[in-house]
C-alpha cells in the first residue's frame, strides 16, 4: 500500500494563519483592556480614599471652627444684651469693670477664631471663609458702635440684628454637604451652650483677677 501523506491547500492555511492571529489578536486586546480597567479602578480606589481622608478632615475643621464661632457668638450677644442695657450709665463701677473683662474675651476669643480661619482656610473653603469672616467682623462691628456712644432706637437694633441672623444663615448654607447636620444622626453637631458659657465665664473670672 502506498503511503498517504495528507497535504493542505495554500487556502486553508491562510484560513489557519487568520484564525491563529485573530485569536491572538483578541487575546492581546481582552489583556490591554483588562489591564487598562484594573489600572482605572486602583486610580478611582485611590481617588476615594483621598476624598474621604480631606472629608474628614474638612468636617474636623468646621468643628473646630463652630466651636471657636460660638464662643464668639456667646460673649458678643452678652456684651451687646449689657450695652443695649447700659444706656450711658457709667455709675455703677462693679458692672462696668464686669463687661470690661467680657470685652476682653470677647476680644480673645475673636482673635483666637480669626487666627483659625487663616490657618485652616484651605479646608474651610473660600466662601465659606469669607462669609464668616463678614458675619464675625459685623458682630464686632455693632459692639464697637455700642461702646463708642451708638444708642440706637428698637428698629435700629432690630435691623442690624436681622443683618447678622441673615450672615449666620448664610454661613450655614455655604456648609458643603457632607458636612451639614443628618436629621438622625450627630456626628456633626453643634457645641454645647451650657459648655460653652462656662468655660467662656471662667475666662471672665480669670481675667478680673
Amino acid at each position: 500500500m502506498v503511503g498517504y501523506v495528507a497535504t493542505r491547500s495554500p487556502e486553508s492555511l491562510e484560513k489557519l494563519l487568520l484564525s491563529v492571529l485573530d485569536k491572538l489578536f483578541l487575546g492581546v486586546a481582552a489583556a490591554g483592556v483588562g489591564y487598562w480597567l484594573q489600572q482605572r479602578l486602583e486610580i478611582f480606589k485611590r481617588d476615594q480614599a483621598l476624598a474621604s481622608e480631606l472629608a474628614k478632615a474638612r468636617i474636623a475643621a468646621y468643628h473646630r471652627f463652630f466651636s471657636a464661632l460660638s464662643k464668639v457668638e456667646i460673649t458678643g450677644e452678652l456684651l451687646l444684651t449689657e450695652l443695649l442695657e447700659k444706656c450711658g450709665d457709667a455709675t455703677d463701677q462693679s458692672r462696668e469693670a464686669s463687661f470690661k473683662s467680657r470685652y476682653e474675651t470677647f476680644k480673645e476669643e475673636f482673635v483666637t477664631l480669626r487666627n483659625l480661619m487663616a490657618s485652616e482656610r484651605y479646608l474651610l473653603g473660600g466662601r465659606f471663609e469669607r462669609v464668616a469672616a463678614r458675619y464675625v467682623q459685623r458682630l464686632r462691628t455693632d459692639i464697637s458702635e455700642l461702646r463708642s456712644g451708638a444708642r440706637p432706637d428698637e428698629a435700629t437694633v432690630k435691623r442690624k440684628d436681622a443683618v447678622r441672623q441673615g450672615l449666620r444663615d448664610e454661613l450655614e448654607r455655604c456648609l458643603p454637604r457632607f458636612a451639614r447636620t443628618p436629621t438622625d444622626d450627630l456626628q456633626f453637631t453643634a457645641p454645647d451652650f451650657d459648655a460653652v458659657l462656662a468655660e467662656v465665664s471662667t475666662k471672665e473670672e480669670l481675667t478680673q483677677k
